[in-house]
């Protein structure tokens, strides 16, 4: 047992080399999976984990510990799209910022959220002011709650009017 544990340990230690790097960066161009087969060093690098996030954000599922622990790796999968913070450490699903940029990115991930977050009134309605429509996905206690739900909607619909300005001055520039 002791030998194993040992042997982890080294392998942990070990840099990984330049040509190791190389060889996984030309498997990922193939197959956007491969930190699935990858060793526990590229595993735990996090630049090839960020390069074969690029690829598939289905990747962090075999992320190291290290690397699901990481706060930036969090808030990146959030503003990408939430629902993979489902892989990340449980304590980013109580983190009001990196919760609020995941139901941004992606409502449903209301549902992943810590129960605080998903019974906060506030942080729905905050929510719905800057852009998600999380509030149509909160839990059963929130759904019967028809004016906090009116309320959240109007918030979002103000949100998209004001945007909607930005977004069709946005759309003219590009036509131009």
């Amino acid at each position: 047992m002791r030998k194993k544990v040992k042997e982890i340990t080294d392998l942990q230690t070990k840099k990984l080399s330049e040509k190791k790097k190389q060889q996984f960066l030309q498997e990922l161009e193939t197959n956007p999976l491969a930190l699935e087969k990858a060793c526990y060093q590229i595993r735990d690098d996090k630049e090839l984990t960020l390069k074969a996030l690029e690829k598939s954000l289905g990747n962090i599922a075999y992320a190291s510990e290290r690397i699901k622990n990481d706060e930036e790796i969090a808030m990146m999968l959030a503003k990408t799209s939430g629902l993979y913070l489902l892989n990340m450490n449980e304590r980013f699903k109580d983190m009001d910022e990196i919760m609020l940029e995941g139901v941004k990115s992606s409502p449903l991930a209301i549902r992943i959220a810590s129960d605080r977050l998903q019974n906060s009134k506030e942080f729905i309605l905050k929510a719905a002011k800057e852009g998600s429509t999380c509030y149509k996905e909160t839990n059963e206690k929130i759904q019967k709650d028809k004016i906090f739900i009116a309320q959240a909607e109007n918030a979002y619909n103000t949100w998209l009017e004001e945007n909607r300005q930005q977004f069709k001055k946005q759309r003219k520039k590009l036509d131009k």
